[in-house]
């Protein structure tokens, strides 16, 4: 259940489960059309940043406007946000689970946790959209994983630490300062060897 302000995109709602009043966040019907606008247009992957950034400015996307208070937090001295989206901002909005319904915060010791209601977009439209960067593997409501940096498709070559072409690197010891020699046979600069 949601325990803060609600996120961008979502407006707090409150419903009475067992007959205890409890939180949740549903979309906002203002905001949440830009939010799923960007996950839609970056995981087509027919526009870069800069251009999907610029189509939503031109959609009338302004960040979320909050007040400003004094030192004190009693009285309130101004506003801040009202701005147009920035690309770094975009990517940073591209990486939040919370829009695909999975809970990943301090709280929950950083652990993924389905949220109690579904999400601006399904899992693997926030997975496409990422592009490996942050992957969601939803398996059930209790087995979750969220990978950094997940590229499957990349072949990975793992180097060994017991190479067969150097079998007694550890036990031969340099003659002068007593250390083991590192095996390795570099192809230098004509890639022969």
């Amino acid at each position: 259940y949601k325990v803060r302000a609600a996120t961008d995109g979502f407006v707090n709602k409150r419903i009475f489960v067992s007959g205890k009043s409890k939180m949740i966040q549903e979309p906002n019907p203002d905001r949440a059309r830009y939010f799923v606008e960007m996950f839609k247009l970056r995981a087509s992957g027919t526009m870069n940043d800069e251009e999907i950034v610029e189509k939503l400015n031109a959609m009338g996307y302004r960040s979320k406007v909050k007040n400003k208070w004094d030192k004190k937090h009693e009285n309130i001295i101004g506003k801040r946000g009202g701005g147009k989206l920035t690309v770094k901002d975009f990517q940073r909005i591209i990486k939040r689970t919370i829009y695909a319904g999975i809970i990943c915060e301090k709280w929950t010791s950083y652990l993924p946790v389905k949220a109690q209601y579904d999400g601006l977009v399904k899992i693997d439209v926030f997975n496409r959209a990422n592009r490996g960067k942050v992957f969601i593997d939803y398996k059930s409501d209790t087995d979750i994983q969220i990978l950094y940096n997940h590229h499957p498709e990349k072949n990975v070559k793992r180097r060994m630490k017991d190479n067969p072409l150097f079998p007694y690197k550890w036990a031969v010891l340099c003659p002068e300062c007593k250390k083991p020699f590192l095996g390795s046979s570099p192809s230098g600069k004509s890639r022969k060897g």
